[in-house]
């Protein structure tokens, strides 16, 4: 038999603070635009395919100023989405202090240099080769191309150093990471005051969280955490862990779970810790494992969830597998928890997992192991589903 998961009626409204971030969104994004000027156009042939590929690029961009320094963001952007769109999120990304009315981004892709400009093109330009950033950036960019865009005076090199295919991905992009190198004097000593010295005030620090939410929209953030599980979605809230918003999203967590009785029966206790750690790391266990990526990657994962809401080791009584006086390390309660004790302490949500058929189990000596075989990937996403929007 099949059951049809349901929301739990006493629970409660999505609040969160203020400073709740949405790294993804369904549509455009939320900020004040121009129209369709410059946006998408539309991807699908004839017979009504997507030309362009689905999948989330990893863009470095790079901004420098000479006496000033040399800044970086690193973004995570949807091949679904239009250059327009892109160049928009880099600009967001950098603090840029007005929307230009013109720029242009100059791509070198498998040897082939191709402009992009906004808006209606003229004749001049489509004389030139220039090309409507309504273009997708699945049809614009690849892993290990490289780009330009021009905004007045000011240049930003692009490099696309990875892609992941995503069948889900939405067209966002996503603030991973930014980071500023001062420029030095003869001695090697930092400039001081770098803010003030960038002709436009780009800010040497920026809070991802504050520029995340401006790419996705509050209002898409208070909409995908109103369907998180309450227990999850406050450890969201407290460890800022919203890089997790897009995969949540991505599950349609509106949607109610299907599992098999048995399924239901296994998992609507879980997580079935007893302490605050031990529950956190079992939800850091379920959270990886829906990325379904693979096990090194979902370690990763693991530990940065357990890290960013703020676990260490101190903060566990004693874990008898992995105490310092079995491994000879000397252990520092300040060090982050790693995978294998994260596994450890979530065992007995690991144990139901196993059996559901929705992860793997690593046994101890003379424990049996659960034989039941992993279920399909429609299966797991389905009882993932389950764990999360409960």
């Amino acid at each position: 038999m099949i059951a049809t998961h349901a929301h739990n009626p006493d629970r409660a409204p999505s609040s969160g603070p203020d400073n709740v971030v949405a790294l993804t969104a369904r549509g455009t994004m939320n900020r004040g635009g121009r129209g369709n000027e410059g946006g998408r156009e539309e991807t699908t042939g004839s017979q009504g395919e997507e030309r362009s590929p689905h999948g989330l690029l990893t863009l470095s961009i790079e901004h420098a100023i000479p006496q000033v320094g040399h800044y970086t963001r690193l973004l995570s952007a949807s091949t679904a989405m239009s250059v327009a769109e892109l160049v928009e999120a880099i600009l967001v990304a950098y603090r840029w202090p007005t929307t230009p009315e013109y720029w242009t981004l100059r791509v070198k892709n498998r040897g082939l240099v191709t402009m992009y400009a906004p808006g209606k093109l003229g004749a001049t330009e489509q004389m030139f080769g220039v090309r409507s950033a309504g273009k997708s950036v699945g049809e614009t960019l690849s892993k290990g191309c490289v780009a330009q865009l021009q905004v007045g005076e000011m240049a930003f090199i692009v490099h696309a150093t990875d892609v992941v295919n995503h069948q889900d991905a939405d067209p966002t992009a996503v603030l991973l990471g930014a980071e500023f190198l001062p420029a030095a004097d003869q001695f090697g000593r930092p400039l001081p005051e770098a803010d003030a010295l960038h002709p436009l005030g780009i800010p040497t620090a920026v809070s991802l969280s504050e520029i995340n939410i401006e790419l996705a929209g509050e209002d898409t953030v208070e909409h995908v955490m109103a369907h998180v599980q309450p227990e999850l979605k406050a450890l969201l809230h407290d460890g800022e862990l919203y890089e997790f918003v897009p995969l949540l999203q991505a599950l349609d967590l509106e949607r109610l779970a299907t599992v098999s009785d048995h399924a239901a029966e296994l998992l609507t206790d879980a997580p079935s810790e007893d302490s605050a750690v031990g529950r956190a790391a079992a939800w850091a266990r379920i959270v990886a494992l829906s990325t379904l990526v693979d096990g090194d990657s979902v370690d990763e994962v693991s530990e940065s969830f357990m890290q960013a809401v703020g676990y260490r080791r101190g903060d566990v009584a004693h874990l008898p597998q992995m105490d310092s006086a079995n491994t000879g390390e000397n252990l520092d309660p300040e060090d982050p928890l790693t995978a294998t004790e994260i596994r450890e302490l979530s065992r007995p949500t690991g144990h139901l997992l196993a059996l559901a058929g929705a992860g793997g189990w690593g046994a101890r000596p003379g424990e049996p192991v659960p034989l039941v075989p992993r279920c399909s990937v429609v299966e797991r996403l389905e009882m993932y589903r389950f764990l999360l929007q409960r």
